[in-house]
């Protein structure tokens, strides 16, 4: 009795690269999508939430220096005369201005940070554990697949955490990360 033929052995071109990219997509969707099932970004609204506050509401309620000591925010006066097309519309000349978020601003930023910092981390560690992984893998479709989709959860995590690393340390990732995929190239396309 003859071996049955695999179907997938013979598909066309198109239906592996359709396949590829639906096993690229799926696995970086679920990476991602769990890490904000597991770890939520901060958001402003947790630290700068004025709106539930004593803060008057903004045009209706010109602000005042007592209500935005009330409302946790900074005060800044006016500094000089008011100018003049206030002065000429008859409305009255803003005493100062008040920045309600001046406190809880730079703690929302430090909870991004850590958690853009974490992000990098552990998107990074799964990325290059998808990469290598995707080297052990026969069929050529899925292993080029597996291999993508690392690539681009790493460059997520590196995108998220970009604006918060030294120029330095933006330079020595982008050398380890090229020196992974150089090495990744080494090992699936060098001679055997």
């Amino acid at each position: 009795m003859a071996a049955k033929k695999s179907k997938f052995k013979n598909s066309s071109k198109l239906q592996q690269i359709i396949l590829g990219i639906g096993i690229l997509v799926l696995l970086v969707a679920f990476i991602l999508y769990g890490l904000e099932v597991f770890y939520k970004e901060p958001t402003y609204d947790q630290f700068c939430n004025y709106y539930s506050t004593t803060a008057p509401k903004p045009y209706y309620e010109e602000p005042t220096e007592v209500m935005c000591n009330t409302a946790k925010g900074k005060w800044f006066p006016r500094e000089g005369p008011c100018p003049a097309a206030i002065s000429k519309e008859s409305v009255n000349c803003p005493a100062g201005y008040c920045d309600f978020d001046f406190y809880c601003r730079p703690v929302y930023e430090k909870a991004q940070e850590k958690h853009s910092m974490y992000v990098l981390f552990v998107l990074s560690t799964l990325g290059v554990a998808i990469i290598i992984g995707g080297l052990f893998v026969s069929v050529q479709v899925i292993s080029n697949s597996i291999m993508a989709g690392g690539v681009i959860i790493i460059l997520r995590g590196v995108i998220g955490a970009w604006n918060f690393l030294s120029k330095y340390l933006q330079w020595a990732l982008l050398g380890v990360l090229l020196a992974l995929l150089l090495w990744v190239a080494y090992k699936k396309f060098g001679p055997k």
